[in-house]
């Protein structure tokens, strides 16, 4: 619906940012205030259970974004009987560069955003796809991104966040109402490799594209020893004239909570499994003519299916394997023993290797992979006595290029046992003030080198309380102490605790113990949304935005306010927050940059001008009216310069709208073109409280010749069908040097 048109829910967060920052100059003049696009001090901060969900749909992230939602193929089969669930996904990202360090200055407009539900078959029922638009702090360290979805049967929420060049940000969680997520996307080291001849773990050499990393240094290989991940890849497994490929590759070690956190979807394989992962990767791989491996692979696997189907013999693309060697990391090692041979029907000492559906969000048996040490010897089935801090395993995986269908890659063992014993910690989740952490996303591990249980990924529920269930790798083993991760979308810190697990606490009678975490307490703010008429305004935007943005970066919320016009959200408690209503807010700055400040809400248990009830929890806000001017922005196609493309924004029903602008040349004052045109109610398309409506008219306004590019502003305004007016802004900058 609204995805191409980038740059329009850009600019909105742009005028959101200089408001936040005490409002622009009356110039109008759209260049300076586009630079501000990074300067947004609204923030986050995580939910709270005092607010439940009948209550008001909260969001930890100051965001607004736009997106298309589809109901995939599958849905019409739900029984329409059964009341449809409602997801709220939100939180903050940040953007690394290899060595971890925040981006401030990383663009965001080919970060796409996708959230899904899926029901118990694993099908897709219902996919929001969005870009992730605005920052969360002055530094432009961090970015927000929420969604809200619905829809009848969901039991599972897949998340994927994506940006070329960067590892993905993927998560699977059981149906939850509120999920809140520190996510982060690494830059991946990348390298130029062209054929050589190389020598894997085990003594075989391979003609082909290889090319190994190793903290976090990516590069052309002579042979995979000492390195955490080599690819070998023959020259018969690529596109025909491949003289070069573009490698981009990174190993993650998840026994440490650090590069856990990186690990994508649930730790459970499609057919129901628990997983132990023993190291997993990520590769991003094209040729040198810009064709991406994951496409090869596709082909290679619609012919072999294609074939299968037919009854006929695969004609096979390449009889040469790609070749994996990945590094065992020393803690995982520790659980070799434990877990031993995963195959007895091949040779040697087996691994098995998933690789990742992005769908499901579960993870999918490639093969198995033999066990070798570090002077090439294969590992015999029934070996015990590893010496893991002085011996280096690496593992040997042979497999087609249908590898590289998915990104991620994962050495895992299935925990499948007779007799599982399942070790357990029922948890809740407080602030410093003693607010339950609603949706909070947490990951327990084993907290020394000798894993002695399998580690997870949790959510917290309505009331902040955490059910962790996990598998003992040996019902001999009595370690019963772990570690509580949790990525706090306050400040983007990896927050941790210990806790100890038990098999009692598996009963559902087990006492709940409550778990502090460094989160400043927190406090309620509630109120109400109306109509010109005084009817509710549901679906509207509120937004806390902190009065001090350079003490309280990350302080800031927001809440969409139900059919009854209501709403409430979590703030720090003690602290001066401006309220306002994004629908009004953004259209009348249009028109008075100067605008007078929002009304101040600081729950302190002394009641304000602006509150109406405050006893130091929270606070009871005086009523806001929204405005329902509609207003819009011109600017040229991003895909046809000869194009203008009008945005048009209302929330009102008194329908047609009509547009009338002139281009002006900025430097004489002078109109250039004038353009007007209506535009009827069947055109618009909705978004939360908004409707959105674009229309595309041919400009032909020529480049001068004596200059290579134009600049020229717009002035306009736009009319509803009550003569309500706002109004039109926007520019023309073209090139003679833009193809």
């Amino acid at each position: 619906m609204l995805i191409k048109h980038i740059m329009k829910p850009a600019l909105l967060f742009s005028l959101l940012s200089l408001g936040a920052c005490g409002g622009g100059s009356g110039s109008g003049k759209q260049e300076s205030s586009l630079s501000s696009s990074s300067k947004s001090t609204v923030s986050s901060s995580l939910s709270s259970s005092t607010i439940s969900s009948s209550q008001s749909s909260i969001s930890s992230s100051s965001v607004l974004i736009s997106s298309s939602s589809s109901t995939q193929p599958g849905s019409s089969s739900i029984s329409s009987a059964v009341a449809a669930a409602s997801v709220k996904v939100s939180g903050n990202l940040s953007i690394k560069d290899e060595n971890g360090v925040v981006q401030n200055d990383s663009g965001t407009d080919d970060i796409s955003v996708e959230i899904s539900l899926l029901n118990e078959q694993q099908d897709v029922i219902k996919s929001n796809r969005s870009q992730l638009l605005g920052s969360v702090g002055l530094d432009g360290s961090r970015h927000g991104f929420s969604d809200q979805l619905s829809a009848s049967g969901a039991a599972f929420v897949v998340v994927h966040i994506a940006k070329p060049g960067y590892t993905d940000f993927a998560r699977r969680f059981e149906f939850a109402e509120t999920i809140e997520l520190s996510a982060e996307l690494l830059e991946l080291p990348e390298a130029r490799i062209s054929a050589a001849e190389a020598q894997t773990i085990s003594g075989v050499t391979v003609n082909g594209f290889n090319v190994s990393v190793s903290d976090n240094s990516l590069g052309e290989t002579g042979n995979a020893l000492g390195e955490e991940l080599s690819v070998f890849i023959p020259q018969s497994a690529l596109p025909a004239g491949t003289d070069s490929l573009n490698v981009r590759m990174k190993a993650y070690d998840p026994t440490q909570p650090e590069e856990a956190a990186f690990f994508p979807g649930a730790y459970e394989d499609s057919d129901g499994n628990k997983l132990l992962s023993i190291a997993f990767n990520y590769a991003d791989i094209t040729t040198d003519t810009g064709v991406s491996l994951r496409q090869v692979a596709q082909k290679t696997r619609s012919e072999r299916i294609k074939a299968q189907k037919s009854g006929r013999q695969q004609k096979t693309q390449a009889a040469d394997p790609v070749v994996i060697n990945r590094l065992v990391p020393e803690e995982s090692c520790n659980s070799l023993a434990v877990m031993g041979d995963s195959d007895k029907s091949l040779d040697g000492f087996q691994i098995p290797v998933y690789t990742y559906n992005p769908t499901s969000g579960l993870w999918d048996l490639l093969g198995q992979g033999s066990l070798f040490d570090e002077a090439g010897q294969i590992i015999p089935a029934d070996f015990k006595s590893f010496a893991c801090s002085s011996v280096s395993y690496t593992l040997e995986i042979k497999v087609t290029n249908e590898i590289f269908i998915s990104n991620w890659w994962n050495l895992d063992y299935p925990l499948v046992f007779e007799e599982p014993q399942t070790v357990c910690a029922n948890l809740k989740l407080l602030d410093e003030g003693g607010l339950p952490l609603v949706g909070a996303y947490a990951y327990v591990s084993d907290d020394d080198n000798d894993r002695s249980f399998s580690a997870s990924s949790f959510v917290t529920d309505a009331q902040g309380q955490l059910k962790v269930s996990l598998v003992r790798l040996n019902n001999d083993d009595t370690d019963s102490s772990a570690n509580l991760s949790v990525y706090s979308v306050v400040d983007g810190t990896l927050l941790q605790k210990p806790i100890e697990l038990s098999t009692a606490a598996c009963a559902n009678t087990a006492p709940v113990v409550p778990v502090t975490l460094s989160i400043p307490a927190r406090c309620t703010l509630e109120g109400k949304l109306l109509n010109p008429d005084s009817a509710p305004f549901s679906d509207g935007l509120i937004i806390a935005y902190p009065e001090n943005g350079d003490e309280f970066i990350y302080s800031g919320s927001y809440a969409y306010t139900k059919a009854d016009g209501t709403y409430a959200m979590n703030l720090f408690c003690a602290q001066d927050y401006r309220i306002l209503d994004y629908t009004s807010w953004v259209s009348e700055y249009l028109s008075d940059p100067g605008l007078t400040k929002q009304p101040l809400a600081n729950v302190n248990n002394i009641k304000g001008a602006d509150e109406i009830v405050d006893d130091g929890k929270k606070v009871q806000f005086k009523d806001l009216t929204v405005s329902l001017k509609p207003w819009g922005f011109v600017y040229v196609a991003g895909d046809d310069n000869s194009l203008l493309e009008i945005d048009l924004y209302y929330s009102g029903k008194n329908f047609p709208v009509v547009y009338s602008f002139d281009v002006i040349d900025t430097r004489t004052s002078q109109v250039i073109k004038h353009f007007e045109g209506t535009v009827e109610e069947n055109a618009f398309e909705s978004f939360g409280a908004m409707r959105s409506a674009t229309v595309s008219i041919k400009h032909e306004v020529p480049i001068p010749p004596a200059n290579e590019y134009l600049y020229y502003s717009i002035k306009g305004e736009v009319i509803d069908g009550k003569n309500t007016k706002g109004v039109l802004q926007g520019w023309i900058f073209n090139s003679s040097n833009i193809e």
